[in-house]
């Protein structure tokens, strides 16, 4: 005779396959959000970035970088002719 709630000769193997799905599946999510840059800091692998993290297009570093005095007027001039050729 069986004990009450046994499930025959299987016992617990049910939780095996149950384990082996919300492993699956957790991996699948962390996967996704790495490719998609979604981790909190942009992805390192795939090169991807947060949209907080865009790229500053030349003229945007041309002028960050006269504001902060780090290049002249002369400079900052040839430099933005240079970029607009």
């Amino acid at each position: 005779m069986c004990a009450p709630f046994s499930h025959g000769s299987l016992g617990m193997l049910w939780i095996f396959p149950l384990f082996g799905l919300v492993c699956m599946t957790i991996f699948l999510l962390s996967f996704t959000r790495l490719l998609s840059g979604k981790t909190g800091r942009g992805s390192p692998f795939f090169g991807f970035r947060n949209s907080d993290q865009r790229a500053e297009a030349p003229e945007e570093i041309v002028r960050r970088r006269y504001a902060a005095g780090e290049i002249t007027r002369e400079q900052f001039d040839e430099l933005l002719v240079t970029l607009r050729r």
